[in-house]
């Protein structure tokens, strides 16, 4: 599966539909809605490292490991990246 391409080029819709769909692959989930808790979905820290190094490859930039404990709901996660991705 290929995850945020051109970065700079993604709107924000489509920035959640591909972290969505990145959620969805790493934690064996058919969707995933925008108010969805990533802890409670059965993220944890191997999850989370995962995660964080397909962002960090795919966007080039150091994201925070942290992040996403720091805004585990989708939305807020997203919100979050878009500091990073604009």
């Amino acid at each position: 599966m290929q995850y945020l391409g051109a970065m700079s080029a993604v709107r924000a819709d489509e920035l959640s539909a591909e972290v969505a769909a990145l959620w969805c692959d790493l934690l064996d989930l058919r969707e995933v809605s925008d108010q969805a808790d990533f802890l409670d979905l059965g993220g944890h820290s191997l999850i989370a490292i995962r995660l964080t190094a397909v962002l960090r490859e795919r966007i080039s930039e150091d994201i925070p490991l942290v992040l996403v404990f720091e805004h585990p709901v989708l939305s807020d996660y997203v919100d979050a990246l878009r500091s990073y991705v604009d």
